[in-house]
Parts: structure tokens; C-alpha cells; sequence
């Protein structure tokens, strides 16, 4: 009776603890906020156009100097932005659905 008691008590303590981990695996990302991702950028095409391609995920709204931009459901977006000499600053922010923002600066210099 007293062995049964420990093997159902250990077999409990691992079920909560495989089940507390689990949870806080999956909450860490949405309690970060948003993330940013350039997947490539093109400083060549049309002389003076910087093209962005990128993916925002657990992102609600992506804007780009300000500007919303679209976002497929897979949060993936594509940006032209003109170029300006010497350098551009390029500022990309993401707001979750809890209103947390990430930001982003991106220097252009070609």
C-alpha cells in the first residue's frame, strides 16, 4: 500500500511537471512579442529600389516607415523602399495582438 502511494505520487509529480513545461514552452514565444525576420533583401533592382523580403511572426500589424504592410497568413511580406545617398535608415516595426512592439533598423548603404 505504501509503495502504491509513492508510484501513483512520483507518477503525478511527473505528469504536472511534463505538463507546467510543455505550457511554458509554448507561452515563452507569445509572451516575447513579436519577431522579425529579413529573409533577403535586393540592393540591385530598378538602380535607387530596395527590395525586402521578410517574415513577421505573431505579428497583427507589420508597418514599414509608418506604413502598414501586407502580410500573407504565414506573415510573410515583401517591401520596395527608395533608396537615398550616402545611406538609408530602413525602420520595420511589428505589434502582436497584446500591443507589444518590436522594431528593427535596417542601414542601407549601396
Amino acid at each position: 500500500m505504501y509503495v502504491q502511494n509513492i508510484i501513483k505520487r512520483t507518477l503525478l509529480s511527473i505528469f504536472v511537471i511534463c505538463v507546467l513545461g510543455y505550457t511554458g514552452y509554448k507561452l515563452i514565444p507569445l509572451l516575447s512579442g513579436p519577431e522579425i525576420i529579413i529573409t533577403s533583401t535586393d540592393y540591385t533592382t530598378n538602380a535607387g529600389i530596395v527590395t525586402i523580403n521578410g517574415v513577421a511572426k505573431r505579428a497583427k500589424e507589420l508597418k514599414v516607415f509608418d506604413k502598414v504592410v501586407d502580410m500573407n497568413q504565414d506573415g510573410m511580406f515583401t517591401e520596395y523602399i527608395i533608396k537615398h545617398k550616402p545611406y538609408t535608415t530602413i525602420i520595420i516595426s511589428a505589434t502582436d495582438k497584446w500591443g507589444k512592439m518590436k522594431e528593427m533598423k535596417l542601414v542601407v548603404n549601396k
